[in-house]
């Protein structure tokens, strides 16, 4: 190999390596630290950087952060909505719920539906929906996230008003960046802190559910 041929190799795989460092750079900044959640003695401070990356992969990243940090979760979750459902009278059953949560999604603009479905993906139930199994599947979750409007009695009504995901949530004007307080603990079902996207939107109205 001549001298010239040697220094011509060198530069080639001197820029392959800077090619690669950069996709590896590239890669990493876009799945990680959207989320960081910080504990306090009454509530979990959540920050969340909308400013750059997918919404579905930040809702995955925003649902193992989550899990990690509060294991028990799914089980507080699951909780939560047998001591809901235990009571209602009528027509109006835990399948019933399942149908208007779906309903109303239809509505949901895609990128809060984005962050809610990779939030979802890290949960265990899956597409099983099973009350008091102690995990969450896609559907409960989403049910969490439309509590009261599910239980209210104008649900999916042209009547029914704004959906609010939770109410105590903050988020700056621009809406790369929220705070938010999760309150309660998974051990109180009743405290029991609803999570996925807080912001506010409307649905339209709609007569076709149970």
């Amino acid at each position: 190999m001549n001298k010239h041929t040697k220094k011509k190799l060198t530069r080639l795989i001197a820029l392959m390596l800077l090619i690669f460092s950069g996709c590896d750079s590239n890669d990493s900044v876009d799945t990680t630290n959207h989320v960081t959640i910080t504990e306090n003695p009454l509530y979990w401070e959540i920050h969340i950087d909308y400013s750059y990356g997918d919404r579905y992969w930040i809702g995955h990243e925003y649902g193992t952060k989550v899990l990690s940090t509060i294991p028990d979760y799914e089980v507080g979750g699951d909780a939560y909505l047998q001591a809901s459902v235990t009571g209602l009278q009528g027509a109006v059953t835990y399948e019933v719920l399942i149908e208007r949560a779906l309903e109303i999604s239809k509505n949901i603009q895609d990128r809060y539906m984005d962050e809610m479905e990779g939030f979802a993906s890290v949960l265990s139930g899956g597409l099983n929906n099973t009350l008091g199994d102690g995990k969450l599947s896609r559907d409960e979750y989403l049910m969490l996230n439309l509590i009261p409007d599910i239980f209210n009695t104008t649900a999916c009504s042209a009547t029914t008003g704004p959906v609010l995901w939770n109410g105590w949530s903050h988020r700056n004007h621009r809406g790369y960046q929220q705070r938010r307080r999760l309150r309660g603990r998974a051990s109180q079902p009743d405290r029991f802190p609803l999570l996925g996207c807080r912001e506010k939107g409307r649905y339209a109205g709609h007569s076709k559910c149970p």
